[in-house]
């Protein structure tokens, strides 16, 4: 269905997967809706319910919800701000016992300084895991072949040291950080 700029899907999936030497139902509906509001703005929203497996050595019949929402912002061509909100569930057929409970938040940021060069951001909050992670990159493009990207990355768990352990905390503790550097060119003969 198509509203102008705006669209909207509906569907029942009937499906089946063997896995583990057993068949399970993959049946579910799911739902989409996006569109454009303005020349600025455009949103996504999908949403799927129905049976799903349980992927472990006695794998199970099992039910659960996929949430995704999607938001992007770009005022002006060399500016992008992305937002996106992820949630998973997922529960056992038998008891209906919650195996887990999955949300993850993220945002973008990409902005062209010029023809050559843009930068990007990204944070990203694991509601599952309890960490954040951050991730920077600078982008040079010559001609294509022949590009450099420096990139900096870290994670941030609620944890700290206890001088013999790491312990579970409120407050965040940077666990890992990376840096790379990739330089390509494009060499014809």
């Amino acid at each position: 269905m198509i509203l102008g700029s705006l669209s909207a899907s509906a569907q029942y999936i009937v499906a089946t997967e063997i896995y583990n030497g057993l068949r399970f139902s993959d049946n579910g509906v799911q739902v989409a809706l996006g569109g454009q509001f303005s020349k600025e703005i455009y949103f996504t929203l999908a949403t799927r319910y129905g049976n799903e497996v349980i992927y472990s050595s006695t794998p199970e019949q099992g039910k659960g919800t996929t949430l995704s929402a999607n938001l992007i912002f770009q005022p002006w061509k060399d500016f992008n701000l992305t937002a996106t909100e992820t949630y998973a569930d997922l529960f056992r057929s038998s008891d209906n016992s919650l195996v887990f409970d999955y949300p993850i938040h993220r945002v973008r940021l990409t902005y062209q300084l010029n023809q050559y060069w843009f930068v990007r951001t990204i944070v990203e909050y694991n509601g599952y895991r309890k960490s954040l992670t951050d991730d920077f990159l600078l982008s040079f493009t010559y001609i294509p072949g022949i590009v450099m990207y420096l990139g900096y990355g870290s994670l941030y768990e609620r944890t700290a040291w206890n001088k013999t352990e790491y312990v579970a905390a409120n407050s965040y503790l940077e666990t890992y950080r990376g840096i790379f550097l990739k330089v390509s060119y494009l060499w014809r003969s």
